[in-house]
């Protein structure tokens, strides 16, 4: 990070369906009154602070400084993993009646605190302190957890079931109405820029990818824009870092006005997710950074739609392009399978998990993605913007992120005795058929020559 921050503030909001959550970006804590008077508007005599035990103490005793002057406050620490079978961990168990919660962390305790509940199952007030940037430009600014847990509870009391879609408006997602009230959804999102010092320039870069997903998912027209300002080292000043999350917010709250719950329009928001997510579970314990997944993720959703037929060598060169402009790897480490990726995809993961979207599964041989016509145009099949991708597509897809062979080294021959002759092997031309060596990546937009795809793959859009 540069040394100094320029003197910025942002204010901005998102309104996501019925709730409306104000957004503040700022570059350090500033005055305490911008964080305690929300806390004191909501009524509360205590603050639970849910924060991760890795959380650097500066950040925690600054933010405590000023909780701690509008009331009493406590720490609840999330558990570095939970452990099937044991009793419920203690970032799970209810708060107290007059309490608000400040979620400060990075994007598990963000999640962690949307589930967190009353003893009678409703939610409590809630503040955001995201303090990574994947966190700031991802989950912090999504609703769709916290309606959810919300929603369960307001159907509960009215005997109805939470996925009934009564109340709702596109008749998706857990039904609205009481329980979703001033305590669901966030009282403030506050992102301090200063929390970012202490990250170094791989966990930087990971906050990146929700950025350049947007641009190639929704705000195409912002490309040369961010791509200027991306850089390979994943340095960037306190301006550079506000434009992106002042982007990131205008993207939110164009999508999130009419699909709080990320499941219409707002799917896009999870593109390439799922094939990241198949990526970390395939992958060795810490041989794969949860960023380069996402990144991984986001090329091979626009390989399989360049295969699929559905993009052109276009589309699937600014995705290369803009990864490569962010410093993002361009194949798969060394040790994961894509043979398991792809099981992985299939089977789906099992396992209790937070509510929110996920890669559908539409068959045995077939996944529910989100994929692309063309940059900021998701395609869609029966008014959805999921695409059941075929295990072939999906194949294909992940074999061209596979890793080059390692060169073997050459065999030595003895003065003495004559090279054998070889005969002259047939030119190769990548992408075009029998001719590719195994293992060679196509050029930047060539097709790859696995599989039949039906129909040609348009040359333009």
């Amino acid at each position: 990070m540069c040394p100094t921050f320029a003197a910025l503030a942002l204010d901005r909001s998102v309104q996501a369906g019925p709730v409306h959550v104000p957004v503040q970006v700022r570059p350090d804590a500033g005055p305490s009154t911008e964080l305690t008077l929300p806390v004191r508007q909501t009524g509360a005599d205590r603050v639970v602070v849910l924060a991760d035990p890795s959380l650097p103490e500066a950040h925690l005793a600054r933010v405590l400084r000023s909780l701690e002057s509008a009331a009493p406050t406590r720490v609840r620490w999330l558990p570095a993993a939970s452990v099937p079978g044991e009793p419920p961990a203690d970032g799970a168990r209810p708060v107290p009646d007059d309490s608000v919660v400040v979620a400060l962390g990075g994007t598990r305790v963000i999640r962690a605190a949307d589930r967190l509940v009353r003893p009678d199952g409703t939610p409590p007030p809630l503040l955001r302190l995201p303090t990574t940037l994947c966190a700031m430009t991802g989950a912090a600014l999504s609703v769709a957890g916290r309606l959810s847990v919300a929603g369960r509870r307001g159907a509960a009391d009215r005997g109805l079931s939470p996925g009934s879609g009564q109340g709702h408006g596109h008749g998706q997602g857990p039904a609205t109405g009481p329980g979703q009230g001033p305590g669901s959804a966030p009282v403030l999102v506050r992102c301090q820029l200063d929390f970012l010092e202490t990250l170094d320039a791989t966990a930087l870069r990971a906050g990146v990818w929700g950025l350049v997903r947007d641009v190639l998912a929704v705000v195409p027209g912002s490309y040369d824009q961010v791509a200027a300002r991306l850089r390979r080292g994943g340095r960037y000043d306190a301006g550079t870092l506000a434009s992106f999350l002042a982007l990131c917010l205008e993207v939110r709250a164009r999508l999130l006005c009419y699909d709080p719950f990320e499941t219409g329009p707002a799917r896009v928001l999870h593109y390439g997710r799922a094939v990241a997510r198949a990526l970390r579970t395939s992958a060795r314990p810490g041989a794969l950074h949860h960023g380069d997944a996402t990144a991984l993720g986001l090329l091979a959703a626009a390989r399989a739609a360049r295969l699929a037929g559905l993009s052109d060598a276009a589309c699937l060169d600014a995705h290369t392009d803009l990864v490569a402009r962010a410093g993002g790897p361009t194949a798969l480490p060394t040790g994961i399978d894509s043979g398991a990726v792809l099981d992985e995809l299939l089977r789906g993961s099992t396992g209790p998990r937070p509510p929110r979207p996920r890669a559908a599964a539409v068959g045995a041989h077939r996944v529910g993605l989100v994929l692309l016509d063309e940059l900021g145009v998701p395609h869609l099949e029966h008014g959805r913007a999921v695409t059941a991708v075929g295990a072939d597509v999906l194949r294909a897809a992940l074999e061209t992120l596979a890793p080059a062979p390692a060169p073997t080294e050459p065999v030595a021959v003895p003065e003495t005795q004559a090279p054998a002759s070889a005969p002259t092997p047939a030119p190769v031309v990548p992408g075009h058929g029998p001719g590719q060596e195994p293992g060679q990546r196509p050029g930047p937009g060539g097709d790859s020559p696995l599989m039949s795809l039906g129909r040609r793959a348009p040359e333009s859009r």
